[in-house]
């Protein structure tokens, strides 16, 4: 069975050298810096196989979290723990499970499941904020399978409380269905706290939540990423996993930023003031919709001036800078953009040749 391929940001390796990357929803700040360092000072683990088990960063995440060793779960990339979820119901349930999708979100859930033959069905926001009703989700849930729900959602930007997510989580355990929770940007919501489920996994057996480093500490090209889950879970999880699929800097990196506190607590205040400013501006070009957002990107629709996403995209990179068109969206369409949330000066840029090729 062959499965299609998902567009993401971030593609910039065919494209000119120097864009400013709005496509990608990473940290507008760049790496910590005591990150960067601990690369540099740890060149010589290049020479030595990666621990399998993560001994040293399941350690510093279990203490962060307040979580037992055994319910911590690495992998390449959240992606990678996305992919083991769905593997793992598919072992428990055999072909044909049910998946929920809470759409539009993240390509690769649907990807996942298709590929360990999941048959998804999707939930749509009624609301004209794109903003989802728990009620409906939980309406959707199967029996027996599997709901992925993005926290905050990419690429509509909003958030659950944690109070909802719980009630989704709650409905799924009685119908012994696994629930993925993606906090992949949780970290930049007013409430990281409250809108997170992660210490809920001690108290439910089906509840999966994943975490991106990338986003938070702008290192996509390390590879790396966190989870948590019941220790029945992440045990099933851990046994299919493959061998290696971290290396030595995506752990040293990872562990000299999680110590750095006062970068996540200063880079994540400032992503949300910018958020704001960006999100100001935009809205004072004519005809531009600026959905709410509690994320690091907004999404944003063009149909009010008339322009596509697609030909606003080719005709912004000749300017020097790269969008993400939401086409390839479930429930959106050519007239919707997602923009990441960049410095002051970056957004400033863009607002201003956003008006200028648009004519507002």
């Amino acid at each position: 069975m062959f499965v299609r391929r998902v567009r993401h940001g971030g593609d910039v390796w065919d494209k000119p050298d120097g864009l400013i990357d709005f496509s990608a929803n990473t940290n507008p700040l760049g790496p910590p810096r005591s990150l960067l360092e601990a690369l540099k000072s740890s060149l010589d683990f290049v020479t030595r196989y990666p621990d399998p088990e993560h001994r040293r960063l399941r350690e510093a995440l279990s203490e962060a979290n307040g979580l037992r060793f055994d319910e911590i779960l690495v992998g390449c990339g959240s992606t990678e723990l996305i992919y083991l979820a769905a593997q793992v119901v598919w072992r428990l349930r055999g072909s044909g499970f049910r998946v929920l999708i809470a759409e539009p979100t993240f390509g690769e859930y649907e990807v996942a499941a298709a590929r360990f033959m999941g048959r998804p069905s999707y939930v749509f926001p009624r609301r004209d904020d794109l903003r989802f009703e728990v009620d409906d989700i939980i309406k959707g849930i199967p029996r027996n399978g599997l709901v992925f729900l993005c926290n905050p959602n990419n690429p509509t930007a909003q958030s659950f409380n944690a109070r909802g997510v719980e009630e989704v989580v709650s409905e799924s355990c009685r119908l012994n269905s696994v629930v993925v929770v993606d906090e992949s940007f949780v970290e930049f919501t007013a409430d990281p706290e409250g809108n997170s489920v992660l210490k809920q996994v001690e108290g439910y057996d089906n509840l999966i939540v994943l975490r991106s480093p990338a986003k938070l500490f702008a290192v996509p090209g390390l590879r790396v990423g966190y989870g948590a889950a019941s220790i029945r879970i992440a045990h099933l999880i851990r046994s299919l996993k493959q061998p290696w699929s971290v290396g030595v800097m995506g752990e040293v990196g990872l562990l000299a930023a999680l110590a750095d506190t006062e970068y996540i607590r200063s880079s994540t205040l400032y992503v949300r003031r910018e958020r704001e400013v960006f999100a100001e501006r935009l809205a004072g070009l004519h005809g531009l919709r600026v959905y709410p957002s509690d994320a690091n990107f907004l999404l944003v629709s063009t149909r009010g001036v008339g322009v596509g996403g697609r030909s606003l995209k080719r005709r912004l990179v000749s300017r020097g800078v790269l969008i993400r068109e939401c086409s390839d969206f479930r429930g959106l369409d050519n007239h919707h953009i997602r923009l990441a949330v960049r410095r002051g000066e970056e957004n400033d840029y863009l607002v201003k040749v956003l008006g200028e090729v648009l004519g507002v």
